[in-house]
């Protein structure tokens, strides 16, 4: 498989996540594809392909509904509309963040960073993974650390530990589970 590669559709209101002709297509409606090329010209997600096949198998094993470890779907902000989370590149520029849908409560589509510093050249040291509404707990202290009410991206540094970064009221926040 190769891909992912951003198309924009002009019949859609919400991205959609397809496989064609062994490629993973990102169909993006217009609006949404403007608000990502003005912040970030040019972007493109990273390639399956940047990450290291053992990595893949492994982030496969852990969680077989993970296609793309650059590309999440999800109801980040509570509206009933899917959003996406991308990590990829644009041009010197690496990043990584939620791009919400427009609806009622949100006219235009927004962009929020989750990072955003140096390209991935390399073979890729992390990935993308959804997180469903539920108490996310503190693993040292047992307690609730986030209580998720609505779908959050796990940015995830192989081999190392992850962030969750979810939305609160609007606000992009972050935890990370203690050491």
């Amino acid at each position: 498989m190769s891909g992912p590669r951003i198309v924009v559709d002009s019949s859609a209101s919400v991205p959609r996540l397809d496989v064609t002709n062994d490629e993973y297509v990102l169909r993006l409606p217009v609006v949404m594809v403007r608000v990502l090329f003005t912040a970030l010209p040019g972007f493109t997600p990273l390639k399956l392909s940047a990450w290291t096949p053992a990595t893949v198998a492994k982030v496969v094993s852990q969680d077989p509904s993970l296609a793309l470890p650059s590309v999440v779907l999800g109801d980040f902000n509570g509206d009933s509309k899917l959003d996406v989370a991308l990590k990829g590149n644009s041009g010197q520029t690496g990043a990584s963040f939620m791009l919400l849908s427009s609806s009622d409560s949100i006219p235009t589509p927004r962009i929020l960073f989750m990072n955003r510093g140096k390209p991935t050249t390399g073979p890729a040291d992390s990935y993308l993974s959804l997180m469903h509404p539920q108490r996310v707990t503190d693993p040292l202290t047992l307690t609730t650390a986030v209580d998720l009410g609505t779908d959050a991206v796990q940015y995830v540094i192989i081999d190392k530990g992850w962030v969750l970064y979810y939305l609160d009221h609007g606000v992009l926040r972050d935890y990370a589970p203690s050491d």
